[in-house]
């Protein structure tokens, strides 16, 4: 998963940090080449909360 939350302290298992679009599009280019196929979830906080942490940034 790759998300704009701040980049925490302590790496929170399966989000990797991305300042933008562009560099989320990046990093999947390189890892999958130019033909990989990506689900977007604007809000996927709302979809995938992280238990017990108001901040990842602050654990």
């Amino acid at each position: 998963m790759l998300s704009e939350l701040p980049k925490a302290k302590e790496k929170i298992p399966f989000i990797k940090h991305c300042d933008n679009w562009q560099d989320a599009e990046n990093l999947l280019k390189e890892k999958h080449g130019n033909d990989y196929r990506a689900l977007i979830l604007p809000l996927a906080g709302l979809v995938f909360p992280l238990s017990d942490q108001e901040e990842p940034s602050l654990r």
